[in-house]
């Protein structure tokens, strides 16, 4: 049960990196800088 409530943590946590990191490549690439 816990590596079940482990991989559920892993997964929400990669997605909102996801989630957070496309914001952040938008929010350089509309300076003009690319990653």
């Amino acid at each position: 049960m816990e590596e079940i409530r482990a991989c559920m943590a892993q997964l929400m946590f990669r997605t909102n990196f996801e989630k957070a990191f496309r914001r952040h490549k938008k929010h350089i690439a509309g300076n003009g800088k690319h990653f």
